[in-house]
C-alpha cells in the first residue's frame, strides 16, 4: 500500500472526482400529475392564480415553468418545477409538479 509522507501534499485530480460528484441537470427530479383540465387556457388559469410560476421553456406539446420563490440573497434557487402537457389526441391538458428539495 502506498504511504503519503506527513510533510508532503496530496493532489487530487478534479476530472476524476466531479464525473463521480457532479449532479446531472434535472437528475433525481420526478413529475407527479396533479390536475387534469379540459383545455389549455384553463391549466394556465390555475397556474396564474397561484403567482409564483415563470414560463422557462416552451415546446410543441409543453409549457415548463419554474418557482419564483426565492429572494435575492438565498442560494440556491427554489428548485419545484411545473409543467403543462397538451395531449395529441383532444384538447385534454394535464399538470405536472415537484416538490422543493
Amino acid at each position: 500500500m502506498f504511504e503519503v509522507p506527513q510533510n508532503s501534499t496530496t493532489i487530487i485530480s478534479t476530472s476524476e472526482t466531479s464525473a463521480t460528484t457532479s449532479k446531472k441537470r434535472g437528475e433525481g427530479r420526478r413529475y407527479y400529475c396533479t390536475n387534469s383540465c379540459e383545455n389549455l387556457e384553463e391549466a394556465m388559469n390555475l397556474i396564474k392564480e397561484e403567482r409564483i410560476w415563470t414560463v422557462k421553456n416552451k415546446t410543441i406539446n409543453t409549457i415548463y415553468y419554474r418557482c419564483n420563490l426565492q429572494s435575492k440573497r438565498a442560494k440556491p434557487e427554489c428548485s419545484a418545477a411545473i409543467y403543462i402537457h397538451k395531449h395529441k389526441n383532444n384538447n385534454k391538458v394535464s399538470i405536472y409538479r415537484t416538490t422543493c428539495k
